[in-house]
Formats: C-alpha cells, structure tokens, sequence
C-alpha cells in the first residue's frame, strides 16, 4: 500500500481556491500510485481560527462532491481538513472520501491551549480499510 501525506499553502478562507490546489495533489498522488493522500487539519480553510464557525460545515456539503467523484473514478481514499459543524461546536475535522463509499469525518481529539476557545475536541476514532 502506498499512503501520500500532502502539504499545502492554502489561501486564507478562500475554500474553493484550496479545493482546486488539493485536486491538482490527488491527481498527482495518484499518478503516483497511491492509495491515499492525506492533508492537514484545516487544509480546506487555513488555519484561521477565528474564521471556523463562518467556513465550518459537514461531511454531506456539496463543496466536498468533487473529492467523492476523485475518489470513485481513481479508487484513491482522500482525508481533507476543514473546520466541522456539530452539536456541540466547531471541530478541527477530517472529512474521509473512499471509493464507492459514505464519507466518514474524524475530528481531533486532543487540543492545543490555543485551539480551545474556538475548537471542541473529538471523541471517537476512526478506523479505515484500505486494500484489505
């Protein structure tokens, strides 16, 4: 199995400018042969707090569609960082695209001090299958 972990530059709250830099990564990483590429946290936004609530949103927003599409005709699973809308708040999240699947979200469960007042923790893992 072959796993690309990929870093950006994202543009400051600009989410579909980071969108299109994240396809163009994809398409390399799978080019490459990859069976994943992943990014960092809030790689869909920037990490700009102060701006989480405004961008937030979940794992069904059609923003994301275009990462479900990659993923089923590459047959490449995709972990994108964006802040996530729950319950109980905002969360640091990872919304998961695997081929011909329901997307999953993870959200980052242990916190730095100054994540705190914007963000609220994960509580559960999330456990992926890839090539068996």
């Amino acid at each position: 199995m072959k796993i690309s972990v990929a870093q950006t530059r994202p543009i400051k709250g600009n989410i579909s400018a980071n969108i299109e830099s994240h396809k163009n990564i994809i398409l390399l990483a799978s080019k490459l042969k990859s069976n994943a590429v992943f990014f960092p946290e809030l790689s869909l936004t920037g990490f700009e707090p102060e701006l989480a609530f405004e961008l937030s949103t979940d794992q069904h927003d059609k923003i994301l569609d275009d990462f479900q599409i990659i993923s089923d005709t590459y047959k490449i699973t995709i972990g994108v960082g964006l802040p996530i809308k729950t319950k109980t708040g905002i969360q640091i999240g990872m919304v998961i695209f695997q081929p011909l699947t329901h997307r999953q979200t993870y959200a980052k469960q242990y916190l730095h001090s100054d994540e705190i007042p914007y963000f609220k923790n994960g509580t559960e893992q999330t456990i992926l299958k890839i090539k068996n």
